[in-house]
């Protein structure tokens, strides 16, 4: 069967791990007894399959990112339940790059679709459709959750169909192939069943429908294997999304960063153990020769260091096209979280190369000081530690990334080129003078001396790993 991970995103309380849960009890991967159980132990109905987490059940919310697999007829399918809270955004989008499909829920109870639409700069639905263009996902399902909480009025259904299909044609995103489907996970209404006695007025497919429609995803399992770790268990234990190649038991793979070689004891397919895997599916792989401290989410594993000698997977230094959403704009100097794959690392805007023209993609100003809100562009960036990146054009799941400030999205783009320098050909753009704060989930790191770029260097020269 041909695997297919789907994405759940909405803001918080939309009813997203309801609405799995249903999924799930629908594709017979949860039984009667196992939900009443759940619910028996304080669980919500549904929400409670995912939510298994104490403090995730006391908080009736999800903190984390949550994988859990099963199979329909066509599809071997990858939930991935992420939080809704905006303090978890980083949680969030390692859950999204993963994805070849977006399953939006929104919340149809009057007021809320509203107040989250019409917050100009904080709005989770907008960031949502966004990250989906931002990391080329191109198939997506809208779910308008709790239809009970409007008794089930069309009216509202199509005025929250309006609003996000300008959202979606602003940002260029296939808005017409698209499907919207009024629900209420809860009551398990337009899962596997329709819900012709309450919605007659809708004659479209259920949730189970629209996901076997689903376009076959293309996938690379002949080329060099690239298996970023979303999870790392207990021992030598990693799971992640297999994005290129094949991984098989016996296999020497290279850790990176830091170029660990380890050898593969043993794989699995959501518990059932196998000798090989291929692109597209989620696998757990234990590790020979390793401790959990060195395996953590945001590493990758790659079956040699040398399978493609363009390829630098010890990354501290970076160019990238970027599109700027933050009204100040960026500027040489500014410090944000860079999220790419499951990974995100502090970095710096070292350089500005140069202003993009919109329509054509030309240079219209070699080395500007900033670039402003919905400008394109070329920047240079600096990371804090070493990271695992590549190019677009090299590994395109791998080299599409956001930027982000105080866990706001401020630009997105695609990486051009990647560059392994050393401190010594850092520190000519680097000041060792000033400490530097950045939020990382739901903590703050202080990191002293590594990120703080003297603009001035920066703005005047090009630095000298970007010359010919």
């Amino acid at each position: 069967m041909e695997p297919v991970s789907v994405t759940v995103v909405g803001h918080s309380r939309s009813g997203k791990s309801s609405l799995l849960g249903a999924i799930l009890y629908a594709l017979g991967s949860v039984t009667t007894a196992e939900l009443d159980r759940l619910e028996r132990e304080g669980g919500e109905k549904f929400a409670a399959i995912w939510d298994s987490n104490p403090f995730e059940k006391e908080q009736k919310r999800t903190i984390d990112v949550h994988v859990k697999g099963c199979s329909s007829k066509h599809f071997q399918w990858t939930f991935i339940d992420v939080p809704g809270d905006r303090k978890q955004v980083l949680n969030m989008i390692s859950g999204i790059a993963c994805a070849d499909c977006i399953l939006l829920v929104l919340d149809a109870t009057p007021g809320v679709f509203e107040a989250n639409m019409e917050d100009a700069t904080h709005s989770q639905t907008k960031e949502h459709l966004l990250l989906t263009k931002a990391f080329a996902i191109k198939q997506v399902i809208v779910v308008v959750n709790k239809m009970d909480a409007c008794h089930y009025d069309q009216g509202r259904f199509d005025t929250i169909y309006a609003s996000i299909m300008t959202q979606m044609k602003r940002l260029h995103l296939n808005s017409e192939q698209t499907r919207f489907i009024p629900a209420s996970a809860v009551q398990g209404q337009n899962v596997r069943v329709a819900c012709a006695d309450r919605m007659p007025w809708y004659t479209g497919s259920t949730i189970l429908e629209a996901m076997d429609s689903l376009t076959s995803v293309k996938r690379h399992p002949f080329n060099p294997l690239r298996l970023p770790i979303l999870v790392s268990g207990i021992g030598a234990v990693v799971c992640g999304k297999i994005e290129s190649g094949t991984l098989h038991t016996g296999q020497e793979v290279v850790l990176e960063p830091g170029g660990k070689r380890t050898i593969v004891k043993s794989v699995e397919l959501f518990s059932k153990t196998v000798n090989a895997a291929r692109a597209g599916e989620w696998v757990g792989v234990r590790l020979s020769g390793l401790s959990i401290k060195e395996a953590r989410r945001g590493h990758v594993l790659h079956c040699n260091m040398n399978d493609r000698g363009d390829n630098k997977l010890h990354v501290t230094r970076l160019t990238a096209q970027v599109s700027v959403i933050k009204l100040d704009g960026i500027a040489p100097g500014m410090c944000g979280t860079l999220a790419v794959h499951t990974v995100h690392v502090p970095v710096q805007c070292s350089y500005i190369l140069s202003r993009l023209d919109k329509k054509t993609g030309h240079v219209d100003q070699k080395k500007p000081e900033s670039l402003l809100d919905r400008e394109i562009g070329e920047v240079e960036f600096v990371s804090l530690r070493p990271v695992s990146l590549e190019a677009h054009k090299d590994f395109a799941s791998l080299g599409r990334f956001v930027l982000l400030d105080h866990n706001h999205v401020i630009a997105w783009g695609v990486i051009k080129s990647v560059v392994e320098v050393t401190n010594a050909a850092r520190s000519d753009c680097l000041s060792n003078s000033v400490a530097y704060d950045v939020s990382v989930g739901s903590r703050k790191e202080r990191y002293q001396g590594t990120l703080n770029i003297n603009p001035n260097s920066c703005q005047n020269r090009m630095p000298d790993v970007l010359k010919d």
